[in-house]
C-alpha cells in the first residue's frame, strides 16, 4: 500500500526527532521547504542516519546518497514516495 505524502512527513518527522545531533527543542516544524543542511543543521552523520532509518522504517533500499542529490525535506519525501510505487523485486 502507498503511503500518502503527509504519512510519510509524519514518520520522516519522527526520524528526524530520533537523531542525537539535532536540537529538539528548536526543531522548526517539519515542512518541504526546509532545508537539510541549512534549516535542520543536519551533518553528514546525520544524512546516513537518516538513509539507515529510512531503509528500516520504509522498507526500501537506496542507493548511493551522494548521487541522490538531496538538499531538501521534500526531496527525502519525493525519494520515499517514489519508491513506495515500486513493486518490491525492482526496488534498488
Amino acid at each position: 500500500m502507498q503511503m500518502s505524502r503527509e504519512e510519510i512527513m509524519e514518520t520522516l518527522r519522527n526520524i528526524v526527532l530520533s537523531a542525537d545531533s539535532i536540537g529538539k527543542s528548536n526543531l522548526p516544524d517539519l515542512r518541504e521547504d526546509l532545508m537539510l543542511v541549512r534549516d535542520l543543521g543536519f551533518s553528514s552523520l546525520d544524512m546516513l542516519y537518516m538513509a539507515v532509518m529510512i531503509e528500516e522504517t520504509f522498507q526500501i533500499r537506496l542507493q548511493n546518497l551522494s548521487e541522490l542529490n538531496l538538499q531538501t525535506v521534500g526531496d527525502v519525501v519525493d525519494l520515499i514516495h517514489c519508491h513506495s510505487e515500486m513493486p518490491k523485486e525492482q526496488s534498488p
